[in-house]
């Protein structure tokens, strides 16, 4: 397995470049929930309360993937900001 970096060139379909020959699309990513937008049941003093997380990958986001060994699949493992 390795890190690599990348950027969303696409959301619907998602699409990521890794390079300038590169192109990876949705068939050979997984995101995990915490970069999509998700809902979430919060229990707090007997009360429950739903909250809407808007937390969706957009165009130009720069990611840090983890390239399976084979290289036939990639986790998006989060955002990554430039420094």
């Amino acid at each position: 397995m390795q890190f690599v970096y990348g950027k969303v060139i696409s959301i619907n379909p998602l699409k990521v470049s890794i390079d300038q020959k590169v192109i990876l699309t949705s068939g050979f990513l997984v995101v995990p929930e915490s970069l999509t937008d998700y809902k979430m049941t919060v229990e707090f003093a007997g009360a429950e309360t739903a909250y809407t997380f808007k937390n969706a990958l957009k165009i130009n986001d720069k990611v840090v993937l983890l390239q399976q060994k084979g290289g036939q699949q990639y986790l998006i493992l989060d955002r990554v900001v430039d420094s």
